[in-house]
């Protein structure tokens, strides 16, 4: 669902999806009602969109709402950060751009 939203589907890249298997997809979620037959997003599926990031955003925010555990939390993960930085590219819906020192 997310590539759905804001951009049609076929203009993003498919994560290694083949056209067939990005197709069913598309046809499950129209079955679902969440996609239109021109492959727009329903109002469902902006729906559904909307809640699952507003969920995600509460359930990520919990370790950050206590500052010297985030504080404690921040130190441990900065390691991890350079390292996922390193191979996973910025440019693109899940990449780790590497932390600056001073957010640590």
């Amino acid at each position: 669902m997310y590539f759905c939203v804001g951009e049609p589907w076929h203009w993003v890249d498919k994560r290694g999806w083949t056209d067939e298997q990005w197709g069913e997809a598309a046809a499950r979620l129209a079955d679902r009602g969440l996609l239109n037959d021109d492959e727009s997003v329903t109002p469902a599926g902006v729906g559904l969109h909307a809640e699952v990031e507003a969920t995600t955003d509460s359930v990520a925010g919990r370790p950050w709402s206590d500052q010297s555990f985030a504080s404690d939390l921040a130190e441990v993960l900065y390691p991890i950060a350079l390292a996922c930085s390193a191979e996973v590219p910025a440019l693109n819906p899940v990449g780790v751009p590497e932390p600056a020192r001073g957010e640590r």
